[in-house]
């Protein structure tokens, strides 16, 4: 594994609060390098709990990490609401 590799991997596991594994933080990398983005970044889309293949799509459209975090709000505000009213 070349130097940025090991980089890329210390950075998104010392950032990353969720789905902070090795083997994630490599599916991080192969995305970032892709799209262009840093571990920062990737750790905080892991941090909202999206696997690579699932903010993929997010990102190539121009989505940041606080934007989707907004979304996940709102639809878990939703979501309770919807949920409330069925009780």
């Amino acid at each position: 594994m070349s130097a940025p590799s090991i980089d890329f991997i210390r950075k998104f596991r010392a950032t990353a609060t969720q789905l902070n594994t090795s083997v994630i933080a490599g599916d991080w990398m192969r995305l970032s390098r892709e799209l262009g983005f840093t571990a920062e970044v990737a750790a905080g889309w892991a941090g909202l709990g999206f696997m690579p293949a699932e903010a993929a799509p997010k990102i190539r459209a121009g989505m940041t990490v606080a934007e989707a975090r907004q979304e996940e709000q709102e639809a878990a505000k939703r979501f309770a609401e919807t949920s409330d009213s069925q009780v």
